[in-house]
């Protein structure tokens, strides 16, 4: 098996111990190039998923356990981007590059306007509470 330095925690389709990571899905050989070499970028997460890249420059993702969403800017740099974050678990964009993000905690999906206000897109299917 193919063994990489973590790059990020949530690049799916690998297992990971110690600063290594194993391939476990040679599907991944279609977005790493043969030879490439995955770094560590950032430790101290328990729990990350939901990596969004924002067009403006820089990439959003939710650390779940520190009930955060996080900003990974082009100078390597991670900040606080949402705390907390109600335990978000997914995120992606609209058309109008609005981010949209699943929060947990208060089970529904809301949307980020561009003014920075949060709104609840949805949080009820045929009248009960997402769950």
């Amino acid at each position: 098996m193919k063994k990489f330095y973590l790059f990020l925690i949530f690049c799916l389709g690998f297992g990971f111990w110690a600063g290594h990571v194993t391939m476990i899905r040679h599907t991944m050989d279609q977005i790493i190039p043969q030879g490439e070499i995955v770094r560590m970028k950032a430790t101290g997460m328990n729990s990350t998923e939901g990596p969004v890249w924002i067009k403006e420059g820089y990439l959003i993702f939710s650390d779940l356990a520190g009930n955060e969403l996080k900003k990974y800017a082009l100078d390597g740099t991670i900040t606080a981007y949402r705390n907390p974050s109600s335990m978000a678990n997914g995120n992606t964009v609209d058309r109008l590059g609005r981010l949209i993000t699943c929060e947990t905690e208060n089970r529904r999906l809301v949307i980020e306007e561009k003014n920075g206000m949060i709104r609840t897109l949805v949080d009820r299917w045929e009248g009960k509470k997402l769950n």
